[in-house]
């Protein structure tokens, strides 16, 4: 990363994420993939040469950008005459391929190719129609087709979840769009 966008990045804090991981069971699967190393905490994320690497189960964002990546999937695939996925592959990728507990987190979810479609947590996030991703300590993002909305929650200080659908119903409810 250059010196110029590194001065752009937000210091990440811990509000609580790291002791959330650290009280998952040492035989969970969640450690098969994420070792001990490079767990997904504000330390390793305020890392030089962890910004500088680009993982595929990572990124460095503002709640802007990813927002508007999740408006061009709300429309169709395209935002503003610029086409970002086909018809067909943003069908693939929204289609549900798998249901179950989610054997990294121990959440029930439905995945499709890339993304979470839905939300059967408590407190839902996406809409059934809709879908997107959560991040490590909170932040979150997601594509309503149905009402052509999209939203995004990039936090720095990496918690637990809560925050993000206590925000998406207040907004969702200061628009007029029903929450599922």
């Amino acid at each position: 990363m250059s010196l110029h966008l590194a001065s752009r990045v937000a210091t990440c804090y811990d509000g609580g994420w790291a002791a959330r991981l650290e009280r998952m069971p040492p035989g969970a699967p969640f450690f098969r993939c994420v070792p001990h190393g490079v767990l997904p905490v504000a330390e390793l994320g305020n890392r030089d040469d962890f910004r500088r690497t680009a993982l595929p189960a990572n990124g460095i964002m503002t709640a802007r950008g990813a927002a508007r990546l999740y408006a061009a999937l709300a429309c169709g695939g395209e935002l503003e005459g610029v086409r970002l996925l086909s018809a067909a592959t943003l069908k693939e990728a929204t289609t549900g391929w798998v249901s179950g507990v989610d054997r990294m987190m121990g959440t029930t979810c439905t995945m499709g190719g890339g993304f979470v479609i839905g939300d059967s947590g408590a407190k839902p996030v996406r809409p059934a129609g809709g879908f997107g991703h959560s991040g490590s300590g909170g932040s979150t993002a997601f594509a309503d087709p149905a009402h052509r909305f999209s939203f995004a929650l990039v936090k720095n200080r990496m918690t637990v979840p809560g925050l993000d659908a206590r925000l998406t119903s207040e907004i969702r409810t200061a628009l007029g769009i029903a929450s599922g």
